[in-house]
């Protein structure tokens, strides 16, 4: 069992690693796919009618960290949780593996803003293909009462209403549901515009629904990350450059990247030149 849930681990941590470090062309993939519509879920806490603005989190008074210690029975399909769900066991494609980030607060009880939250909204909306998604979110909710102290499971509840919200309205919206007939597009200007303008309405929605501070923690690398790699669709596309000039503007693209996303593009060249050369040794020695 612990090797198994090993093996599952390894191969989320693999396949996070993959995204974060893609080619073009899976980027590219990842386009084509998104515009999968997402099903339509009642938020339980009504959202309050406030500007982007002015959302803002509240000062509570000091408290101290707290963070259960989870279990590790074998036998438990709720193994990495640490308590014993009261929506049912996990989904089978989740059962036995720790639940990604790490949920903290400051000195006064607030709740830290990080991409860690983003992981695990994703850790458990990843089970809604087995479950109903109304299930996965309400697991979400009660791992944060779980994890954090009330005030803070309170701020995380607020940003998880804000995040569902976005994410069922972009599944509604029509230029990001354009992507799905990118295929379809023969004229290149008209695919990178159709590109562009579905990134441009996602980045308008998330700040639309999610508070400033979130979007910058959720979502900084991703949003450059985007613009990267559209530019080098562009460039791709541009008839009117040779390869060796396409290549020298490639390079002073990833140079704009943040220093994170360029040390994992020069590790997945090195990992690519090592697989490479281990190829072609293995074809000589055949």
């Amino acid at each position: 069992m612990k090797e198994q849930a090993m093996k599952k681990r390894v191969t989320i941590l693999v396949c996070l690693a993959l995204v974060a470090i893609g080619s073009v062309g899976v980027w590219y993939a990842f386009f084509r796919s998104v515009s999968k519509q997402v099903p339509e879920v009642e938020v339980n806490r009504k959202k309050p009618v406030e500007t982007p603005a002015s959302k803002s989190f509240p000062a509570a008074a000091p408290m101290s960290k707290s963070a259960a210690v989870p279990r590790k029975d074998q036998d438990n399909p709720n193994d990495f949780l640490g308590y014993e769900s009261a929506h049912g066991p996990m989904p089978v494609s989740l059962r036995g593996v720790e639940v990604p980030g790490k949920l903290e607060v400051d000195e006064y009880g607030n709740l830290v803003i990080s991409r860690d939250i983003l992981h695990v909204f994703d850790f458990f909306l990843a089970g809604s293909n087995e479950e109903p998604r109304e299930t996965s979110i309400a697991r979400i909710r009660e791992y944060l009462g779980r994890r954090l102290p009330q005030f803070a499971a309170g701020q995380a509840e607020k940003i998880l209403d804000d995040f569902i919200a976005y994410k069922n309205a972009l599944a509604g919206n029509q230029p990001y549901s354009r992507m799905a007939g990118l295929e379809s597009l023969m004229d290149p200007a008209e695919k990178v515009a159709t590109i562009r303008a579905a990134l441009e309405t996602r980045g308008e929605l998330r700040r639309q629904f999610m508070a400033s501070e979130v979007v910058s923690a959720f979502f900084s690398e991703e949003e450059a990350y985007d613009q990267y790699s559209l530019k080098l669709i562009e460039l791709n596309f541009n008839p009117d450059l040779s390869p060796k000039e396409k290549q020298k503007q490639m390079a002073a693209f990833e140079q704009m990247l943040p220093e994170r996303l360029q040390a994992r593009r020069r590790e997945a060249r090195r990992l690519r030149m090592e697989a490479e050369k281990k190829t072609e040794t293995l074809q000589v020695q055949n």
